[in-house]
Order: C-alpha cells, then structure tokens, then sequence
C-alpha cells in the first residue's frame, strides 16, 4: 500500500502550483507575473457520485464557482478522485488553489489521497453552505445514497 497517497496528489500539487512557496514565505500573493486566480478545491466523496468544485475566492464573503464535476463513484472513490482532477487540469494555468477541502463518506480517503488541508463532515458541510444562501434557515433535509439526515439550526 506504499505510495497510495501519491496516485492522486501529484494532480493537486499540479493545480496547486505555488501554494507551498507562497504559503511558506507568509504571502497571500498570487506572483503577479501569472495573474493566477485565487481559488480553492472542494472534494464530496460518496457512495454513489464523487462531486469536484473549484470555488473562486473573490472576497471574504464572496465567491464565483469556476468549475464543478460531477461522477459515478462506482465503488473506487480514489479513482473517481483521480478522473475528476483530470478534468480540472484545464485550469492549471489560470488557477492557484489555495487549499483542499474533504467532505462526505469517503472524506477522509480523499484528505489522504489529494493531500487536503482540511476534512468536515457532511453535516457540517450542508450547515455551512445552507446558513451562506439561507442566513435564517431551521431545518435541512439531506438524502444521500448511504442514508438521510435531518439537521435542525438553533441560533
């Protein structure tokens, strides 16, 4: 099992680019020589579709969705993981992704296999972008092909 982690972060790493080097001198720059567009991956991994956003960081509460896939999981998430890299590497050259996000059943396989910087739970995940779209919403009803959830808001 050596190396599994590495089938899919060299991709990442790819559309990366120079997040380490720009991370590590403690600069929130893009190299203006690139002109890159500051973005982030989003990677939802379950039981039956396998979801990729790449999510534009425009402000602190702004953001521009520059490009979503969606695939059959079909029992291989980390090859599902690896086809939807691929077909954002389109974006390589105008992107740099600042950091990687996992969610859903199979999250924590993908934070080991893309490298990912940070891992929530569906639920917290659903929470999170409902409350952006919806500032008042109760009530949120997730039908997932595991199971189903209801998730209640309080204040």
């Amino acid at each position: 099992m050596a190396g599994l982690g590495t089938l899919v972060k060299k991709e990442v790493k790819d559309l990366c680019l120079d997040r380490e080097s720009s991370l590590a001198n403690g600069s929130n720059q893009v190299d203006k020589t690139k002109e890159k567009i500051k973005a982030y991956l989003g990677i939802d991994v379950g039981s039956i579709s396998t979801n990729l956003a790449v999510i534009e960081a425009i402000e602190d509460d702004e953001y521009n969705i520059l490009k979503t896939v969606y695939l059959r999981t079909d029992g291989n998430p980390i090859e599902a993981i690896k086809k939807g890299v691929a077909e954002l590497s389109e974006l390589e050259k105008k992107v740099q992704i600042r950091g990687v996000g996992t969610t859903g059943s199979g999250r924590k396989l993908a934070k080991f296999v893309a490298g990912a910087d940070i891992v929530k739970t569906e639920i917290t995940a659903h929470a999170s972008a409902s409350k952006y779209f919806v500032p008042d919403i109760k009530t949120i009803l997730e039908i997932g092909g595991q199971d189903s959830k209801i998730i209640i808001l309080r204040k």
